[in-house]
C-alpha cells in the first residue's frame, strides 16, 4: 500500500498492473479501498499522475463508504 502526499490530506490506495486492462481505472471500495488498475505497458508513475488527479473523484466516492 502507497499513499499520495497532498498538501494536507494522504489517502492509501493499492496498485494492480493487469494484463487485460486496456486504461488506468480507479476502484474505490468498503472492501479494498482505493485501488488503481493499468495496463502493463503503462508506467507507474502515469498511473500514479492520475490519481492524483482524480483525488477530488476519490474522496467524493471515499465519502459515500464512511458511516
Amino acid at each position: 500500500m502507497a499513499t499520495i502526499p497532498n498538501n494536507t490530506v494522504t489517502f492509501p490506495y493499492t496498485i494492480r498492473i493487469s494484463r487485460r486492462a486496456r486504461q488506468i481505472s480507479i476502484h474505490v471500495t468498503p472492501e479494498k479501498g482505493v485501488e488503481v488498475v493499468f495496463p502493463m505497458k503503462t508506467r507507474q508513475c502515469e498511473a500514479i499522475r492520475f490519481l492524483k488527479q482524480q483525488e477530488k473523484l476519490v474522496h467524493k466516492q471515499s465519502a459515500i463508504w464512511q458511516p
